[in-house]
């Protein structure tokens, strides 16, 4: 597998936790939690979902380009 191919298994999976942070904020707006600390637990999923969508598409990006001759690399992912 090489880096075009790994990216495109990035943003696949970065499609499919936006699609799940979309039905979680649609869960949230129509009131089908019961209580409060339901509705943290909730939020809280949605923020750490929201962390992991933007990783991915941040490791996608960087493997897009990772061989472009003038693409400055990301510090996050140089050793």
């Amino acid at each position: 597998m090489n880096m075009q191919e790994l990216a495109i298994e990035y943003r696949r999976s970065a499609a499919l936790l936006n699609s799940r942070i979309e039905a979680l904020q649609l869960s949230l707006s129509n009131g089908n939690c019961t209580g409060e600390m339901e509705k943290m637990r909730l939020r809280r999923r949605i923020n750490t979902l929201t962390a992991m969508y933007r990783q991915a598409l941040d490791a996608a990006y960087t493997m897009e380009r990772y061989y472009d001759r003038g693409y400055r690399r990301s510090a996050r992912y140089t050793l």
